[in-house]
């Protein structure tokens, strides 16, 4: 057979060449001035935690406590006893700290042991809930008519938990109740459970009382400390803003090391 002629061959067809989509028509539409913005995402707030005392007492503490260190350096002893800052006077000052610092730490307790009960309030509420919820379903096996009078004994379709009053007596009423007529599934030992479960809920009722008192009486004789370590401390300072004045440049370093401005006298 002849070959073929080198000009006579078929080409191989191209490949098709993908069509390509129109791009989307651009938004034309007209931007209205008067349109509410987006609203903005809300932020969410860090929840703060409150110390369990006055953060201000802690820092007027501590402040004292610096500047009676350095007033007992023996080198600003004659200065300071010329403005009749002696040892007695920093030891009184010392004194003065340190029982705000015992008031500080039982307010601290007192207050943290508040807290305790609280917590510990409300698991003995929920348990005393439980112990009536089940006597009162008990109870409407007996009386299954709902409005029956009798269920009222009973504070069924009362909300105890509504108030602290409010389940102690219906608590008390539900129990003797329960002494007066017998309730199907209920025994002895059933009376005797809701019986103790109220007696915990008011025990830890007086205990927060109790600690509440104590907290708010720790905190008022602490305060009155801390009003007593700022008067000595600024006394302190106002005899050291006499013996080594402000006008003076080179009494800086002296000043800084007793919290005083260096270029401003104390007010």
């Amino acid at each position: 057979m002849p070959d073929t002629p080198a000009d006579s061959r078929v080409a191989p067809a191209a490949d098709p060449v993908p069509a390509v989509a129109d791009p989307a028509p651009a938004d034309t539409s007209p931007v209205n001035p008067d349109a509410a913005p987006a609203p903005a995402a809300p932020v969410r707030k860090t929840p703060r935690t409150r110390a369990p005392v006055n953060r201000a007492f802690s820092r007027e503490i501590v402040l004292a406590r610096e500047i009676a260190a350095t007033a007992q350096k023996d080198v600003y002893a004659p200065l300071l006893a010329a403005e009749e800052i002696d040892a007695v006077f920093i030891e009184k000052l010392l004194q003065a700290i340190e029982a705000a610092h015992v008031l500080l730490a039982a307010a601290v307790g007192n207050t943290t042991d508040r807290k305790s009960d609280t917590r510990s309030e409300q698991a003995l509420k929920d348990a005393l809930l439980l112990r009536i919820a089940t006597v009162q379903a008990r109870v409407k096996r007996k009386y299954p008519k709902a409005g029956t009078p009798a269920r009222s004994k009973f504070y069924i379709g009362q909300l105890l938990s509504n108030s602290r009053s409010l389940l102690d007596s219906g608590a008390t009423a539900i129990l003797f109740a329960l002494a007066a007529e017998p309730v199907p599934g209920m025994k002895p030992a059933d009376i005797a459970a809701l019986r103790t479960a109220l007696a915990e809920y008011r025990a830890v009722q007086t205990d927060q009382a109790g600690d509440q008192s104590h907290a708010t009486t720790s905190r008022s004789r602490l305060k009155d400390q801390v009003g007593e370590v700022a008067v000595l401390r600024r006394q302190l300072q106002y005899a050291v803003d006499a013996a080594w004045p402000a006008r003076e440049k080179g009494n800086a370093g002296v000043r800084v090391e007793f919290k005083l401005n260096p270029a401003r006298a104390m007010r």
